[in-house]
């Protein structure tokens, strides 16, 4: 059985990665003046076509870019951290296929070409940073770069992706036949969110039958779906709004 769930999941497509630049930065978030909400950065209003332009050449200005600073959103940050701050970007799309190439090299041993292409990737990145935040410039400590790789290197992805399965017609129809939660089967994030509501908008109608069903559901997911559920949101905010490493 578990073969066969197996099979059935190599028609669904894993979501593109992206490229991470974590900083590392000198001052606290009150010397700053570091912002706790995320921003989005858009090289223009046809995000769509940057983003197909962008994934097709990462020569071409980024379909968007993420800026957050992780350290302004957490109470306890200076108490553990006296004196420091941090920020992360993320860039995408960046399909697999841009890094694919040195999936089978050792992390931190992938050659000149590999970190070459790190280092363009860092400077475009703090370039951004520095044109909304100029007084960071002298404020930058650390810096390290992450692709899709990185995501297979520390959390055990398989194809750089960064959140999961592609939501297009087969995650649909696979979500609406046989991608239920079952035994040994755990859907965290955007999966378990679409696989919620439509128990939810299905749920009504067809309550008597899936009541089993249902009950199998809840006892996969755990006490986070649950809690999840109780204050009617899918999942953690993960998938609408990504937690930046995240």
């Amino acid at each position: 059985a578990q073969q066969a769930l197996f099979r059935k999941l190599r028609v669904l497509t894993p979501t593109h990665g992206h490229i991470f630049v974590f900083v590392g930065l000198e001052g606290t978030t009150q010397q700053l003046k570091l912002p706790r909400r995320n921003l989005w950065l858009l090289h223009s209003t046809d995000v769509d076509q940057d983003n197909l332009a962008f994934r097709k050449d990462t020569n071409q200005p980024f379909g968007y870019v993420g800026l957050a600073f992780p350290s302004a959103k957490d109470p306890l940050y200076h108490t553990h951290h006296p004196g420091k701050s941090c920020a992360v970007l993320l860039a995408g799309d960046v399909p697999y296929t841009h890094v694919q190439q040195w999936q089978g090299e050792k992390k931190r041993h992938r050659g000149p070409v590999y970190n070459e292409m790190k280092k363009q990737f860092e400077k475009r990145l703090l370039d951004l940073l520095f044109a909304h935040f100029p007084h960071l410039h002298d404020k930058v400590r650390y810096v390290e770069v992450g692709t899709p790789l990185s995501n297979n290197d520390y959390l055990g992805k398989t194809a750089g992706e960064s959140y999961g399965w592609m939501l297009d017609t087969f995650k649909a129809q696979a979500d609406t036949t046989w991608l239920f939660p079952v035994p040994d089967l755990r859907q965290t994030g955007t999966a378990a969110a679409v696989t919620t509501d439509k128990a939810e908008t299905t749920g009504k109608a067809d309550k008597a039958d899936k009541a089993d069903s249902h009950n199998n559901k809840a006892e996969t997911t755990g006490k986070a779906d649950k809690a999840d559920k109780a204050g009617g949101k899918g999942s953690n905010g993960d998938a609408a709004d990504p937690q930046f490493p995240e």
